[in-house]
């Protein structure tokens, strides 16, 4: 699926993606990615991989509140987080740095 096209990327492998929103933001990130893996990152809560799982597959934070009947806000919150212990500054970049550090 999406996640293991983006871990092939990871990784150095070519794939060929036909993405949207969540996932053309994850191709310009690996195309801008040095060659250097960045900082280290924290590790993720288990809800953290959980809702970082879902944003992989793209889905909005709505429809992942949904998925695990939180709150839009709570979701907001654990992606918010998961960011910060990410050293991310988008959702692509965080499913990028999630996926390298062999979180998802």
């Amino acid at each position: 699926g999406f996640a293991g096209k983006i871990r092939a990327s990871v990784r150095g492998r070519a794939c060929t993606m036909q993405c949207h929103s969540v996932g053309d933001e994850v191709v310009v990130v690996l195309q801008r990615r040095p060659g250097a893996e960045g900082p280290p990152v924290d590790r993720l809560t288990a809800r953290q991989v959980e809702v970082m799982r879902l944003v992989a597959e793209g889905l909005t934070n709505r429809a992942i509140a949904l998925r695990l009947g939180l709150r839009p806000c709570t979701v907001r919150t654990h992606i918010e987080q998961s960011l910060s212990r990410l050293g991310a500054k988008s959702r692509a970049e965080a499913v990028v740095r999630a996926l390298a550090s062999d979180q998802l």
